[in-house]
């Protein structure tokens, strides 16, 4: 009778057990992602969008594409584009924390003025002239982050939660940063094509963020609404 009772015990823990990972599981969830302070970027102003989506309880892809259009800390003559995909993983599938594992990738294209040589000869020029140049930029950043999403949830049952799918997200972390420039530009004279010398560095870069989320796809508010 003893042994009977111990293992209906262990059935109800069991069953308890599952019923509360299922309720908290995400997986299959997709998420949309805008990182807006980009827009106001004093360096290089973007426009980034991108979207998440959990393969696995604990696990997600992430992935963001944005524009670069202006550098208002230079003048505003900029071009590019850059891309972050990642990895994250979320200990509990009770609360949003997170860490992260992301690449970056950034190309951005400027214009600026220099001494071109003009009518090269055995590398050397026989006049230079002050004109426009375009820089060309590249950047590779490997991404060590943590973060944690607050969601606009307020008292007020299920029918809230339907519509609470509007999140911000926070990031924090350390950057391992590797940029390099170089200045090509095709001569106007001879039209040949002159390569400055490039610059590269290593740095730590600190990161911090913000990010609006919302999600399209909630796989966990079905299971809770299903009888």
């Amino acid at each position: 009778m003893k042994n009977k009772t111990n293992c209906v015990l262990l059935t109800l823990v069991i069953a308890a057990h599952l019923s509360a990972q299922s309720k908290y599981d995400q997986k299959g969830d997709l998420s949309v992602r805008w990182n807006f302070p980009g827009m106001v970027d004093p360096l290089s102003s973007n426009l980034t969008m991108g979207a998440e989506y959990r393969f696995l309880p604990h696990w997600s892809f992430v992935a963001d594409a944005g524009w670069i259009f202006a550098s208002p800390s230079e003048g505003g003559k900029v071009s590019g584009y850059l891309i972050r995909p990642a990895v994250r993983y979320y200990p509990s599938l009770r609360h949003f924390f997170f860490f992260e594992a992301q690449f970056h990738y950034k190309y951005i294209q400027k214009k600026e003025q220099a001494w071109v040589p003009h009518e090269v000869q055995n590398d050397i020029p026989i006049y230079e002239k002050y004109e426009d140049v375009k820089l060309n930029a590249r950047s590779y950043s490997l991404n060590l982050l943590c973060g944690t999403q607050s969601t606009l949830r307020k008292p007020g049952g299920a029918k809230w939660d339907r519509l609470n799918r509007l999140k911000f997200e926070y990031y924090w972390g350390l950057g391992f940063h590797y940029y390099e420039e170089a200045k090509p530009t095709r001569s106007a004279a001879t039209n040949d094509f002159i390569t400055f010398p490039s610059e590269s560095t290593f740095v730590l870069t600190p990161q911090l963020g913000i990010t609006l989320v919302y999600r399209v796809v909630d796989k966990s508010m079905a299971k809770k609404i299903l009888p």
